[in-house]
């Protein structure tokens, strides 16, 4: 991810969001507290910015962005078939 183009395509608020989120790291709530506004909405501003940039939008609502994924457990086949 080059951030010099991601960020040419972004609103103003979306790139102050987006600077206090990647470039300072800060987490969602400190930023709805500086900014004044709802946590949702922050994950809102984010999720547009991604989508206007390019990028990937993965929705989970505690500000992390990483994929959810299956836990696959191995089992035997005899347990399954009662062997």
């Amino acid at each position: 991810m080059k951030p010099n183009i991601v960020l040419t395509n972004l609103s103003p608020r979306q790139r102050q969001v987006w600077h206090m989120r990647h470039k300072f790291g800060w987490r969602i709530p400190r930023i709805a507290t500086e900014l004044g506004i709802n946590k949702g909405t922050v994950c809102r501003i984010l999720q547009r910015a991604r989508r206007r940039a390019g990028l990937p939008v993965r929705r989970r609502g505690d500000g992390s962005y990483t994929p959810k994924w299956r836990v696959i457990r191995p089992v035997s086949l005899s347990s399954v078939f009662n062997c």
